[in-house]
């Protein structure tokens, strides 16, 4: 959780009635951003681009996009990493602009957001959607 990350005392947390947190600078163009209201049981997660042109922040989310697509095509099955970054070049390559590090990003993305699972089998890795 990014909330887990603010520093300085816990009492800062205690005191406010709503917590918003975005994530410093990253090696996409994507940011991580958490809001924590005092009366809600859950924490609301987002992930924003910000247009390096227009200097402002779009809060359309690519990463539901992907999982959505993710979720018609994987099918409840396992895919290898490199199967993952394929579907999304191929099916949403205009949201990572065909860039295969950047859709890398993605899954490491959805990776950090819970939404794909990784585990190890030898010297493979697999993804599968998390339950």
């Amino acid at each position: 959780s990014l909330l887990e990350s603010v520093r300085g005392s816990s009492a800062f947390r205690g005191w406010m009635d709503t917590t918003i947190v975005m994530e410093g600078r990253t090696n996409t163009e994507y940011r991580r951003v958490e809001f924590e209201t005092r009366n809600s049981d859950q924490n609301i997660r987002r992930i924003i681009e910000y247009n390096t042109t227009t200097k402002e922040f779009d809060w359309e989310n690519p990463l539901e996009t992907i999982y959505e697509m993710l979720c018609d095509k994987m099918n409840g099955s396992k895919l290898t990493t490199t199967q993952v970054v394929n579907l999304i070049l191929i099916n949403c390559g205009n949201l990572v602009s065909k860039n295969r590090t950047r859709a890398f990003d993605m899954k490491d993305l959805l990776i950090s957001t819970n939404q794909l699972v990784p585990t190890e089998e030898g010297k493979t890795t697999f993804l599968e959607l998390s339950k």
